[in-house]
């Protein structure tokens, strides 16, 4: 069989420069060139060969970054409308004698929207970066611990819930906790991600 003119004979030594061109060949093979450049073979696998499973994994992890937005919202709304409620009795206690328990009601509901607020964004930007980690093949351990304790918890304080919407809200992200466990555990999930460890020993061992 013939070969190119620029082909060098593979029954002789490589001549100067050759063989350094030749390997730099090889490894462009190799490479993934995406729209932001030469990507190393497991951000290949990352980007192009992720299963179905891993992209409902991360949809249902955002689903449930913004029920966690939704029930810090729902809980606030439930805890100043307690607050108004307990004021008019905070006014009348003798006990409370001296006390501006208007002041008192306002600093109660400003703690309580810290507290809550920054409980939101922790929990939202939890389910958001294990989202983003999961999704490049990473924290798949980390992220399995959490959301077991995650699902506990919810599960324990759906036995202290008497609110009908606030139940709804617990049920469903109980819900996308098991979901994503699930999801997290499947056979085609668990193949990508041996996929993506081996690429990455491959390419730290080349």
């Amino acid at each position: 069989m013939s070969q190119p003119p620029d082909a060098p004979d593979p029954y002789l030594p490589p001549q100067p420069g050759q063989q350094q061109e030749y390997v730099q060949q090889g490894y462009q093979q190799q490479t993934y060139t995406g729209p932001g450049g030469p990507a190393r073979p497991s951000q290949q696998a990352v980007d192009v060969d992720k299963p179905p499973s891993m992209v409902r994994l991360v949809q249902v992890m955002l689903a449930g970054a913004v029920l966690a937005v939704l029930s810090g919202v729902y809980g606030l709304v439930v805890f100043d409308s307690a607050m108004a409620e307990a004021l008019p009795q905070m006014q009348e206690d003798p006990s409370l004698g001296g006390i501006d328990t208007g002041a008192l009601a306002g600093l109660t509901r400003t703690v309580a929207f810290i507290s809550v607020f920054v409980g939101s964004v922790v929990g939202a930007g939890l389910w958001v970066l294990f989202a983003w980690l999961l999704g490049r093949g990473q924290g798949r351990v980390l992220g399995s611990v959490l959301g077991a304790v995650n699902g506990v918890g919810t599960l324990g304080s759906l036995f202290f819930t008497i609110d009908l919407l606030e139940l709804l809200l617990q049920l469903l992200t109980l819900a996308v906790v098991v979901g994503a466990m699930v999801l997290l555990w499947l056979p085609a999930t668990s193949a990508w991600f041996r996929a993506v460890k081996a690429a990455d020993r491959s390419i730290r061992w080349t």
